[in-house]
């Protein structure tokens, strides 16, 4: 579903806990937009939403709190300071090339919708 969400939900399509994701006020607006640019080929009425997965219910307020911390941490100069010059690596300190060959993440998607006449 489009819009907001709470900040902690049971996702019943995923049966896990979910928490807002970083990354969705900026994915959301690319999909709606793509969709119209592409003559809608998702119909007027596609709605996307994007979530992180948490463990548990715990794990997904932990997760909340964690994310209202650092934006507020990031929001306010001397805080941001402080992060930059003793928490947040440099420019060019991140993994190393052998972490970035082997690393990995798991993403799961999970789709709703209703199917054309002629789609198989």
């Amino acid at each position: 579903r489009d819009g907001p969400r709470l900040p902690v939900e049971w996702d019943e399509l995923a049966q896990t806990w979910v928490v807002p994701s970083v990354m969705a006020g900026v994915n959301a607006p690319i999909v709606r937009k793509s969709n119209a640019l592409m003559g809608y080929k998702w119909g007027e009425q596609c709605s996307y939403t994007e979530v992180s997965a948490a463990g548990g219910r715990f794990t997904a307020l932990g997760t909340v709190a964690a994310m209202g911390v650092g934006g507020l941490a990031v929001a306010f100069p001397p805080s941001r300071w402080a992060l930059l010059r003793w928490a947040l690596p440099k420019p060019g300190q991140g993994p190393d090339q052998k972490s970035r060959n082997t690393g990995f993440f798991h993403c799961s998607i999970h789709a709703v919708g209703e199917a054309e006449p002629n789609d198989a």
